[in-house]
């Protein structure tokens, strides 16, 4: 199913993207992306949308949200955006569009969606080197396993909901409910995302 804007429904996934226009830059410091989280942690309780998963890097963001209303995530998206767009433009004297659109958005519509989802954007910090040619093999499959500083990287960085799922904390922006009822246990938590990466997953991380 390709992306595109579509009408949003209370209780249900949806896949949240957006990227700088033509692709320009729009985290440029660590207080840049603390700003943005401190505002997601704000509007996700004003407007009643659960976040799933998140990761920001310096050109885009992935999110994975559950709004409980129908106009939740529209206004979610349509403060946080306004915001950063705000922020940016007065701190670094910026002009014209930050983001290359208002949003995109899809539709996660079963289970296995939701989990693909869930490992893709938490994969998103290492996505680069994951689809590198040198990447490590191992038949049809790229094992994470074997490359300990991959892992390493990805579990340390700092813009992503994965470390909270590592290391939950009260303070945590994420609603880790229904991950943690599908994959039970950390372990099982990591292998899913960590290990068996087969080759359908590395293209799918690489288009979308």
């Amino acid at each position: 199913m390709p992306y595109r804007r579509l009408k949003f429904v209370k209780e249900n996934y949806y896949h949240v993207f957006n990227r700088g226009n033509y692709k320009s830059t729009i985290f440029f410091t660590s207080r840049d992306y603390q700003r943005f989280l401190e505002k997601l942690r704000i509007y996700k309780d004003e407007f009643r949308v659960e976040v799933i998963a998140y990761s920001l890097l310096p050109n885009h963001f992935h999110l994975q949200l559950y709004p409980k209303t129908d106009d939740g995530l529209v206004d979610l998206m349509k403060r946080l955006l306004s915001s950063h767009s705000h922020y940016l433009s007065v701190k670094r004297s910026l002009q014209g569009h930050l983001f290359q659109a208002p949003f995109k958005a899809k539709l996660i519509e079963n289970e296995a969606s939701f989990l693909q989802l869930f490992r893709y954007i938490s994969l998103q910090p290492i996505k680069e080197r994951i689809i590198a040619t040198d990447f490590i093999r191992k038949g049809d499959s790229r094992d994470l396993k074997r490359n300990r500083k991959l892992i390493q990287d990805l579990r340390e960085f700092s813009w992503g909901s994965y470390k909270e799922y590592l290391n939950p904390s009260k303070n945590d922006i994420s609603s880790k409910e229904m991950v943690t009822a599908l994959l039970k246990t950390k372990r099982g938590l990591t292998n899913f995302v960590e290990s068996k990466v087969t080759l359908d997953d590395v293209l799918t991380i690489g288009s979308l």
